[in-house]
């Protein structure tokens, strides 16, 4: 019996130690499966949360079905009549012309202001905007533009040039001759024509710089930071504010090809009943 009793003793250690290995093993998978169980628990109620880098690449393909459904930027000329009428735009001395030219032939030099043919909303927020007509010709041609208060006999500006081809000219006024809000100017193109029946021709229009209601200050508060010059287009397009829409249009290399509008430039044209050849 004595040298039974450690093996017996040794047996029941090596017994009892499994026994515990067992037990061990048991809360170690037990653990294991409850932190399974809430890791799961966790992406169900998270709703699929995955990894970062899927993350991304989600939102990625998101935003890229985004853009291609987006539609494209559209312009709506909308005059306000509230805000004063011009006295018209004048062609070649006759009110209501659409076109002045030097000759009926299609060949010769012809001048037309890229203006609205309505009295309404010839107006502009800035006290130095740009102003553009589009010039169709064969060969050069001498031009000048004199920009004049309506109450006032000596003009406010004048500028020489020469066009060589069909072409959209663009001249923004200098600090010198920045516009006074509520004053009425009238701006003229004088061409002289290089062939055709007649020495010269020109066309002329109004504008005007708003006061009062801050358009530009307006525009910038609802305008996001770096927007692009179509949205504010279009902005101030809906606004009817017609040189600063035009002007924000031709500052897009894309709009004018070969002096002939394109585009959102064309479209706000043909809103305004502006015909160009």
């Amino acid at each position: 019996m004595a040298t039974q009793m450690p093996t017996q003793s040794r047996s029941s250690s090596r017994t009892i130690s499994r026994q515990e290995d067992f037990k061990a093993s048991l809360r170690s998978n037990r653990q294991g499966a409850v932190w399974a169980q809430l890791a799961l628990t966790t992406l169900v109620i998270l709703g699929g949360l995955v990894l970062p880098g899927a993350t991304q690449t989600a939102q990625a393909q998101s935003s890229s079905a985004n853009a291609a459904n987006a539609k494209p930027a559209r312009v709506r000329w909308t005059p306000q009549p509230e805000r004063g009428n011009a006295r018209g735009t004048l062609s070649g001395g006759r009110r209501g012309s659409d076109t002045v030219a030097c000759g009926p032939s299609r060949d010769d030099t012809s001048l037309k202001l890229l203006v609205p043919q309505g009295v309404e909303s010839l107006v502009t927020t800035q006290a130095q905007p740009t102003l553009a007509w589009q010039v169709i010709t064969q060969q050069p041609v001498a031009m000048e533009l004199i920009v004049s208060d309506v109450n006032q006999a000596m003009p406010l500006f004048t500028q020489r040039l020469v066009v060589d081809e069909t072409d959209v000219v663009e001249v923004k006024l200098p600090p010198t001759a920045a516009l006074s809000p509520g004053i009425q100017y009238r701006w003229t193109v004088i061409a002289q024509c290089p062939t055709g029946q007649k020495a010269e021709i020109y066309a002329r229009s109004f504008i005007r710089q708003v006061s009062g209601e801050s358009l530009g200050e307006q525009l910038s508060a609802t305008s996001l930071t770096g927007q692009l010059a179509s949205d504010q287009a279009i902005a101030y397009a809906n606004r009817g504010v017609w040189y600063d829409a035009m002007a924000q249009l031709l500052a897009l290399p894309e709009q004018v090809s070969q002096g002939q509008p394109a585009d959102l430039l064309a479209e706000l044209l043909e809103q305004a009943n502006v015909t160009v050849p």
